[in-house]
């Protein structure tokens, strides 16, 4: 946006409106220049946990170590390449966090979900 200025020198104003880009947004971006990017939410730390918190966790998995084996989840991102939206879906287990089974999609029915989840029983029956 500097050097376009710089060669036209029009006002930063009038290249915002013609970008289509909202003034506020422009001059956020501006005064941020050069910092590190940081993301909408907090973001979780090693130091977060207390190291009292981290051995109960420990101490609990040492205790049941089966727990949290027989659980999966289901997740669903959101991805827009190019302008088109797509829902990945992905069924995980809860102890390994592993993939056990994803597809991209469309469309985003019950019924898609329904599918991910019966592939995942036959590819994983125990």
């Amino acid at each position: 946006m500097r050097s376009l200025h710089d060669r036209t020198e029009l006002p930063f104003t009038r290249l915002v409106a013609w970008l289509g880009i909202a003034r506020a947004t422009f001059y956020e971006w501006r005064d941020r220049y050069g910092t590190v990017h940081e993301h909408n939410a907090w973001i979780p730390r090693d130091h977060w946990l207390l190291p009292e918190a981290e051995q109960a966790i420990l101490d609990f998995h040492t205790q049941h170590p089966l727990e949290g084996h027989q659980h999966w989840h289901v997740d669903i991102a959101h991805l827009n390449p190019c302008g088109t939206f797509y829902s990945m879906r992905s069924v995980l287990d809860r102890a390994s966090r592993a993939i056990l089974q994803w597809e991209v999609r469309e469309s985003m029915k019950e019924v898609d979900v329904a599918c991910i989840l019966q592939r995942a029983r036959e590819l994983y029956p125990g």
